[in-house]
């Protein structure tokens, strides 16, 4: 949103213009995660420690056949999301993530026509679970939305434990998915 069709001629009036439209706090956000198939999976809400929204990038092809190279755009790619959350004493959120990568990773135990039980990974497992940011603005109201689709663990990076610190322990969940759509205020 733009305050003024004017440019601003001096950096007090950049800041001036910049400043009546508000600051986006560094610290008030939820994630919600939601849409897995798996029941033991249920849809919940984690406040991380950090999160660091991924690069968006164009996807590009390059035309060489008889002219200067084009470089044509063909899809965008979304890379990595990295969060990190807190241990908390009963390890709710680590349980959470490892038992969702043992869902990718493993599958689920089935009865199949002729087989009987058996452990069937189908590409859906990865395909149906979404992630939405909440971003708040400094009075606690709804500035802006991200929804990821597709999103799963991709990797639980390690975790320290060190007999001569005091504090907490947390733990970064690097996030793959497949596309996101940048949501408007509400």
């Amino acid at each position: 949103m733009i305050v003024s069709n004017t440019v601003p001629t001096t950096i007090q009036g950049f800041r001036t213009q910049f400043a009546a439209r508000g600051f986006q706090p560094i610290n008030r956000y939820k994630v919600w995660f939601g849409g897995n198939s798996n029941p033991n999976l249920p849809a919940i809400s984690f406040y991380p420690e950090t999160v660091v929204l991924p690069e968006i990038s164009i996807s590009i092809m390059t035309d060489e056949y008889y002219t200067t190279p084009r470089r044509i755009p063909i899809s965008s790619e979304v890379s990595l999301i990295l969060m990190s959350f807190i241990t908390s004493k009963n390890w709710t959120e680590r349980i959470y993530f490892e038992n969702w990568m043992n869902y990718i990773s493993y599958g689920s135990t089935q009865s199949v026509v002729g087989l009987g039980p058996t452990t069937v990974v189908p590409y859906n497992f990865a395909s149906d679970a979404t992630m939405t940011i909440y971003f708040y603005n400094q009075l606690n109201g709804l500035a802006r939305t991200y929804n990821y689709y597709e999103v799963y663990p991709q990797s639980i990076a390690n975790t320290s434990f060190d007999s001569r610190d005091t504090g907490i322990v947390s733990f970064q969940v690097m996030f793959h998915a497949r596309s996101r759509q940048f949501g408007t205020s509400l």
